[in-house]
């Protein structure tokens, strides 16, 4: 049976924390990994979705809830 590479693997980006922040007079989503905010492919996905009234912001605020919780 072969290694599994998994177990050697640190998973420094998880868990995320989702959320929607003000960035220059804008909400958008954006996720807290490694001490800071940062925009991920998934905050960028929902933001471009934002911008173009594809969602709301309940619907988004619904989706980050449901979202593991992560501290920091």
């Amino acid at each position: 049976m072969f290694p599994n590479p998994m177990e050697k693997m640190k998973f420094k980006s998880f868990p995320r924390r989702y959320a929607l922040i003000q960035i220059k007079d804008e909400r958008k989503v954006a996720c807290w990994v490694n001490e800071e905010w940062i925009i991920d492919s998934t905050c960028k996905s929902i933001n471009e979705m934002l911008k173009e009234g594809l969602v709301g912001e309940d619907a988004v605020q619904g989706w980050i809830n449901l979202q593991p919780a992560a501290t920091h």
